[in-house]
């Protein structure tokens, strides 16, 4: 069973920025700065050359503290029986298990 993962901007209810991929499209995990990460995932758009982006902003944690916290949501067991999970959903204030108060934002940038 494919595992999907949810990200929403704070201002998804206004400008729809939002992203659901598969776990399976997630390409890497590269450090913008000391409080930001950058996930990259196969565009969803269905371009092949393209890629959707994820900058979380995290507070009160190092960058790799920050990776090594999304890595069991990203690479999840073969016993998970969910089939999605919201990583965060900033207009509902929600986090993934380890990551409340961990998540400050989010942006995405989808391949249009």
């Amino acid at each position: 069973m494919e595992k999907y993962i949810f990200f929403g901007e704070s201002t998804v209810g206004t400008t729809g920025t939002s992203l659901m991929p598969p776990v399976s499209a997630f390409l890497g995990c590269t450090p913008n700065s000391a409080d930001t990460i950058q996930l990259t995932f196969d565009s969803q758009m269905g371009d092949e050359l393209g890629v959707d982006k994820v900058v979380i902003t995290h507070t009160g944690t190092s960058t790799k503290e920050m990776m090594r916290l999304l890595t069991p949501h990203l690479f999840p067991s073969n016993n998970n029986k969910v089939d999605y999970e919201v990583i965060y959903d900033g207009e509902k204030g929600i986090a993934a298990r380890g990551l409340e108060g961990v998540i400050a934002s989010i942006a995405i940038t989808l391949d249009t």
